[in-house]
């Protein structure tokens, strides 16, 4: 009796995780379906021509070195709002970090300074590659973006980014909740297709995670 009562829980475990796997790649294949690479790549493209993102990159991996990098970033994003108040569009923050990077390479520098490292800080606005991000229910897609990044020593080391415009830097993770107030800046900047895209992200992200964790 206890043989048969095993087996059949054994037998039901299965079939639930069957079903939970199908509804899964159902879910995953509906997105596929609904949104293709090239449309991946189109929003990519538009997302890149309408926000910019903030990077900072450690000299190099040690425990020390990625702790200066993050209280690099912090400081520096205190410091930024001294420059940028909320209320600027994508020209006017663009015009007011390109015309301060100076100020803010040397900001970045007293703080290195005064953590008791001499490494050498260079502040850019230039373009370069971020993998994907999620932020609370949006995802942003990898690739090129404008971005004001600051390189701390050798710049060897992990990174920190965010996307400042619209202003996610204060957003962490992906249980984080995005402000209605971000959330109707990106769908003003962003075409109706593009934004639902953003959102959809999230849900493919989730059905990854779950089948990730079945295949262990």
């Amino acid at each position: 009796m206890k043989k048969i009562k095993k087996v059949f829980i054994i037998f039901t475990i299965l079939v639930t995780g069957i079903v939970i796997v199908d509804q899964m790649g159902f879910s995953q294949a509906n997105y596929k379906g609904t949104y293709n690479q090239t449309e991946e790549d189109e929003l990519q493209n538009s997302l890149a021509q309408k926000i910019i993102r903030f990077h900072v990159i450690a000299d190099n991996d040690s425990d020390a070195s990625q702790n200066l990098k993050l209280k690099v970033k912090d400081k520096t994003l205190d410091y930024m709002k001294n420059l940028l108040h909320g209320d600027e569009d994508l020209d006017a923050t663009r015009k007011i970090l390109e015309e301060n990077l100076l100020n803010i390479e040397n900001f970045a520098l007293e703080v290195v300074k005064s953590e008791g490292y001499e490494y050498n800080v260079s502040a850019d606005f230039e373009t370069c590659y971020f993998p994907i991000k999620e932020y609370g229910s949006l995802i942003f897609p990898a690739g090129d973006y404008e971005a004001l990044r600051i390189k701390l020593g050798k710049a060897e080391g992990r990174n920190w980014w965010c996307v400042m415009y619209p202003n996610l830097c204060f957003v962490n993770g992906a249980y984080a909740v995005v402000s209605d107030e971000v959330k109707e800046t990106l769908e003003n900047m962003l075409t109706p297709d593009e934004y639902h895209m953003l959102l959809d992200g999230s849900k493919t992200r989730i059905s990854f995670k779950y089948l990730n964790f079945l295949n262990q």
